[in-house]
């Protein structure tokens, strides 16, 4: 990554301006912040509002919902729980709650949060479709034989028995002194994303950091009504790395007064359906083929101690 910032694209721009963006932002930054896109703020806000209610429950209540093996990449995880740089100290200073496709058996009862259920299938929904616009998007600025190839490839994911695409809630909670933090603790320690492509919803305090090519990190800005797009290993194996997978990490603030405030984010993590065979696009062999699922796999290891 050489430049200095995230690039923007406008999606109310013609076709071709849009694809020439999104090309030189992925093979670039691996980033990019859209803007003028199809999910509407009132949208956005809902999924806040509930996410909010449901993070401030007690840990008695939250932990009724606690995900497993057994309950397919759904329900929540507790604080510090996660730890999802490996090399990381401690776990990560975060909470969330996954959910994964419209067949999602765990949901929090509506006398625990009113309107969970309708709220995040409506807005799984709309990440979805954004999804697969963008997937198109790609396949054609790579000038594919066939440019619907990924967007064939996601054809299942609102089944979560075949697919693992899924919407997270996260919640960060606030630091009400320097001793609540572990010595080298992050609130999300560095990774990169494990699907094909992620979107990220953020609210004003921000905290996302972008790792370039140099090893310097930048702070990814606040811009209203925007959403993050940035790519995953599996879309930078499928392109021999010719679209970048860029780590990126969320940092506690050195503020004292930020410090002190909860953060919240929505992400819509994209992955192709289970039995997809991953293998390089552009004529390269630089990886072996691997299942979609396979890869997850190793990457879930790593992380949670447990498979999918």
């Amino acid at each position: 990554m050489a430049s200095s910032s995230v690039p923007v694209v406008d999606l109310s721009k013609t076709e071709e301006v849009i694809i020439d963006g999104l090309h030189s932002a992925f093979t670039d930054v691996g980033f990019v912040f859209l803007v003028n896109h199809s999910i509407d703020r009132k949208s956005v806000e809902e999924v806040f509002e509930i996410a909010r209610s449901f993070f401030a429950l007690p840990v008695e209540v939250k932990s009724k919902y606690t995900r497993s093996d057994k309950t397919r990449n759904n329900g929540y995880v507790a604080l510090e729980v996660e730890k999802v740089d490996p090399k990381g100290p401690v776990g990560d200073y975060k909470e969330a709650y996954d959910l994964n496709g419209r067949y999602t058996q765990q949901w929090p009862c509506n006398q625990d949060i009113p309107s969970f259920k309708p709220t995040m299938e409506k807005f799984y929904q709309s990440c979805n479709d954004l999804t697969l616009k963008l997937l198109q998007w790609m396949g054609m600025a790579l000038k594919l034989e066939d440019p619907s190839y990924f967007v064939k490839a996601h054809k299942s994911v609102y089944d979560d028995t075949k697919n693992c695409t899924t919407l997270r809630l996260l919640h960060y909670p606030s630091i009400p002194s320097s001793t609540s933090i572990k010595e080298g603790q992050l609130r999300c320690g560095e990774h990169s994303d494990y699907g094909s492509k992620t979107l990220l919803f953020q609210d004003s305090l921000g905290g996302l950091q972008v790792k370039r090519t140099d090893g310097q990190y930048i702070d990814a800005p606040i811009i209203e009504d925007s959403v993050i797009v940035n790519l995953g290993l599996v879309m930078a194996r499928w392109t021999s790395d010719f679209y970048r997978a860029t780590p990126h990490r969320v940092i506690v603030p050195r503020d004292n007064v930020l410090r002190k405030r909860e953060r919240l984010s929505i992400v819509f993590f994209s992955h192709p359906d289970n039995d997809t065979v991953i293998q390089c696009v552009r004529g390269s062999n630089k990886y072996q083929p691997i299942t979609a699922t396979d890869h997850l796999q190793e990457l879930f290891l790593q992380s949670y101690g447990y498979g999918l």
